[in-house]
């Protein structure tokens, strides 16, 4: 009971750590959440996506549906809005954290992990890790923007808890709903697509005395029939149009002086480039969408934990499993073409953070008993000062210097043009700003079907529209725009020529994001 107490602080913690002030920080709503917002909506009201699909499989560009399903409610309760849209991945977020408390229990409690670490009591082992999760920089980021891969994370804890218990209790049901967790984990993010039956695989091998061959031959039946609609999308879609088909090293690399035999030379320097201590633990402005100046993904005090953590613990049967399962969750970003992604490595985090708690009970075992008290104060000062570092930087510092990241300004300019939308017969938007359209869909509250029934309407080749109704995204070409009439101009400063703006579009903190020419 006592556990549970401090649990439910903690949960507290990480709740106003993840809902305050959600739809303000991070400062702007980027393109793909505006995306998952208005999907949201117009599935809310007509079961349709931005393309008129019903009911998909898969969104936009190939986007995994569980995001865009799970934001119907909370559209529904409050509006299509900033807020709303955030709301579920701040919800998965809290979720999150208290299925890692009973996880962490459920793996200490394993009498060959006792054994092996010898780690003292399970709850306080839990406790600690929870908690940590609940302050981790990643984890509280995650939970404020509407990203598919924290909905993958959360489900791959959920079917690891409930496979463990399932061998732990001899519970056959559990085991089969731990199976369809699994596959339920695929819909959630293109990662797990890799990592979980790959994870699967490796907890089978380890159970496997447990588990007789009926039980792994439903297991594989089980499998291939709740993700039979994945791979039935998966081949109806050419190649190109898939995620996978566009974003793996092996066809980036085609477009090269293409060497098959360099490939396994490119996966291993990407393999190793998704442990860039830079960006992990001292300074992550670089990672898309966890822009923090100064702060690493992790704090900086996690790193020399976890050598202390590989120091202490030399056991075989616990570091070869270890790296088995590191290299598992690294595997999305070392097949994948483009700079470190957190999310393709999100499953990583939850492993390092449970590997940092193991670093910190071996160093307190060392000393003491009188000692003990002055080093766990002496650790808890120091996360505290990172902790608060990480704070004001998030907050206060990121809103400010990560303006273009965050696309800050686009609803402000979504909402000049709707207000004029009804004065003008054409409304051109330059594509430099990146998918204009979907801040006009969204904060116009554009319901598909009159989308769908424009006589004007062409597709982006890669996402989204080139144009419908009076809009067209495309480039501006001053010299010959200048001719048209009743035409609202929108574009950036190198756009337009500056004697002839009429006005300009600022975002939040008053930087300016576009001119505007009014022709009549």
């Amino acid at each position: 009971m006592k556990n549970i107490k401090w649990l439910i602080c903690i949960v507290l913690i990480a709740a106003l750590l993840r809902n305050w002030k959600l739809g303000e920080i991070p400062i702007s709503l980027h393109g793909d959440e505006v995306g998952v917002g208005y999907n949201a909506f117009t599935l809310l009201s007509s079961g349709l996506d931005e393309y008129g699909r019903r009911l998909p499989v898969s969104f936009r560009a190939d986007v995994t549906p569980l995001i865009f399903y799970s934001t119907i409610p909370a559209i529904a309760m409050f509006g299509p809005t900033d807020f709303a849209v955030r709301f579920p991945s701040m919800l998965i977020g809290i979720i999150t954290v208290t299925v890692f408390y009973f996880l962490i229990f459920e793996i200490s409690s394993i009498s060959y992990i006792k054994q092996l670490l010898s780690l003292g009591n399970p709850g306080k082992i839990a406790l600690t890790a929870t908690l940590l999760l609940s302050i981790a920089p990643w984890h509280i980021q995650i939970s404020r923007i509407a990203h598919d891969a924290g909905y993958g994370i959360l489900l791959q804890m959920i079917s690891v808890l409930i496979f463990l218990r399932s061998m732990r209790h001899h519970k056959p049901y559990l085991y089969y709903l731990s199976i369809i967790s699994f596959v339920l984990s695929m819909y959630a993010y293109h990662g797990p697509r890799l990592t979980s039956p790959l994870l699967l695989a490796l907890l089978i091998y380890f159970f496997r005395k447990q588990l007789p061959l009926n039980f792994q031959l439903k297991t594989f039946a089980i499998f291939i029939l709740c993700s039979t609609p994945l791979v039935l999308d998966f081949f109806n879609k050419p190649l190109s149009e898939t995620r996978i088909g566009g974003i793996n090293i092996i066809n980036r690399a085609s477009g090269e002086n293409f060497d098959l035999l360099k490939i396994p030379t490119k996966v291993l320097f990407n393999l190793i480039r998704q442990f860039d201590i830079q960006l992990l633990f001292i300074n992550s402005q670089a990672v898309r969408y966890f822009n923090v100046f100064r702060v690493g993904l992790m704090y900086f005090t996690q790193l020399p934990t976890l050598f202390v953590t590989l120091l202490l613990v030399k056991k075989g049967r616990f570091i070869a499993p270890l790296l088995l399962i590191i290299l598992i969750s690294v595997l999305p970003g070392a097949l994948t073409s483009g700079p470190p992604n957190a999310g393709r490595i999100l499953m990583l985090f939850p492993i390092l953070e449970i590997l940092t708690v193991i670093g910190i009970t071996k160093l307190i075992q060392l000393f003491k008993t009188n000692t003990k008290v002055i080093v766990i104060a002496f650790l808890a000062f120091i996360y505290s000062l990172q902790f608060g570092f990480f704070l004001e930087q998030y907050f206060n510092d990121s809103p400010k210097r990560f303006t273009i990241q965050w696309q800050s300004g686009m609803k402000d300019l979504a909402f000049h043009v709707l207000k004029e939308e009804a004065n003008y017969s054409k409304i051109i938007i330059s594509d430099e700003f990146k998918q204009a359209y979907i801040y006009i869909l969204f904060y116009g509250r554009k319901p598909i079907e009159l989308l769908l029934q424009q006589p004007h309407l062409t597709r982006h080749s890669f996402i989204g529209y080139k144009d419908f109704g009076k809009y067209e995204f495309r480039k501006i070409n001053w010299l010959e725009d200048q001719q048209l009439t009743k035409t609202l101009i929108v574009g950036t400063k190198n756009d337009l020529p500056a004697k002839e703006v009429n006005s300009q579009i600022y975002n939040p903190i008053g930087q300016i994001v576009a001119s505007v020419i009014s022709l009549n």
